[in-house]
């Protein structure tokens, strides 16, 4: 099974517009101090379901890479009070703060993937692979990506999952107070 690190977001560099939680990209360090590159950061501020979305975007990633689908690498990412400080954008300073502490993040994947269009059909070439998605989430139960809401990046003919949040949703019911 992959490792997953815990790393120290060290700079806010944008936040997608799209998607109900904002995730916002950040520049990360490992725990020596080396730069690992973006990670998109998902905060826990932003997540109705707080930890329990942290930990389902965690587990349905790592099952994903397991089962030879194509996911951004994950990382537990660690968010410190003096980094709201340097945010200018007051609504971002907000949400960093009440995301203290450990969020769920991945790399951020560059080189040509883009979000796959919301109500584009699936071309031939991919077909194949989009029939492994809609396995993986029928196994995971992710009601989550639609054909509105593809929850895909894409790139030539490889596609890689994002967006778990709401997998393992069979479970929700157990576990709200």
């Amino acid at each position: 099974m992959r490792h997953v690190p815990t790393l120290i977001a060290t700079s806010y560099q944008k936040s997608f517009e799209a998607g109900r939680t904002a995730p916002g990209v950040f520049i990360c360090e490992d725990a020596n101090g080396n730069s690992v590159g973006e990670f998109v950061v998902k905060l826990r501020h932003n997540v109705e379901a707080g930890n329990s979305a942290m930990l389902r975007e965690l587990v349905a990633n790592l099952l994903a890479d397991e089962l030879g689908l194509v996911v951004p690498e994950p990382a537990i990412i660690r968010l410190e009070a003096d980094l709201a400080g340097s945010i200018v954008h007051e609504p971002v300073a907000e949400s960093v703060r009440g995301s203290i502490g450990l969020n769920f993040g991945s790399k951020n994947l560059t080189g040509g993937y883009v979000t796959w269009p919301n109500n584009k059909p699936i071309p031939p070439l991919l077909k194949e692979a989009a029939t492994d998605v809609f396995t993986f989430d029928a196994l995971i139960h992710n009601p989550d990506r639609r054909r509105d809401n593809p929850n895909i990046l894409w790139k030539g003919d490889q596609i890689a999952l994002i967006d778990h949040e709401s997998a393992f949703a069979f479970l929700l019911g157990m576990f709200q107070s």
